[in-house]
């Protein structure tokens, strides 16, 4: 049973491996990924020259670039602590149950450190990702409604252009029904 425990055991550490290598090869490429493809497409969708809420772009490219820094960063510092792991456990006096505990309580300290900044390379890349999201169908919006009032102004106007505009009293016809209201005396000539 205490095999089967053991080994229960490694398949538990082994899967918590392979997800925490998914995870930091994840944050990598949705980073990197959402940098590279608003860096290429953003003008196409929002013409920076006029957008609105720049700084939203701004904070998202940031927040997005944190991501990218913070997670190489990680790899350094999860490497450096490995090794110092690895030394340290090879001069560990097995049979001093003080050198365990304290040996137990570097690697709790340590793995509490990465937990931390792997949640903040989450935190770091939903607030990126979000703020790009934003500042995209905030202008996008701004954009169709920009257009729409400009159509419908354009329209406005050529009609009320077209109501108001009368015809010259010298080009008017004595037989038409304007000329009386062209007149400025409102008399027929």
């Amino acid at each position: 049973m205490d095999n089967q425990k053991q080994e229960d055991r490694r398949n538990l550490t082994f899967g918590k491996e392979q997800g925490e290598a998914d995870f930091e090869r994840l944050i990598t490429y949705l980073s990197a990924g959402g940098l590279a493809l608003s860096f290429t497409f953003i003008e196409d969708l929002v013409p920076l020259a006029t957008a609105k809420w720049k700084w939203l772009l701004i904070t998202g490219w940031a927040s997005l670039g944190c991501t990218l820094l913070l997670n190489l960063w990680s790899h350094v510092i999860s490497t450096n602590f490995h090794e110092n792991s690895i030394k340290e456990f090879d001069e560990l006096d097995q049979d001093s149950e003080t050198e365990k505990v304290e040996y137990d309580t570097k690697l709790v300290s340590r793995n509490s450190i990465i937990s931390k900044i792997n949640l903040l390379t989450t935190l770091l890349l939903s607030i990126g990702v979000l703020l790009l999201v934003l500042f995209t169908s905030i202008n996008v919006l701004n954009m169709s409604n920009d257009k729409e009032s400009k159509e419908g102004a354009t329209s406005v106007q050529i009609e009320k252009l077209g109501r108001t505009i009368t015809k010259p009293s010298s080009v008017v016809s004595k037989g038409s029904s304007d000329s009386k209201s062209n007149n400025s005396n409102g008399k027929e000539k």
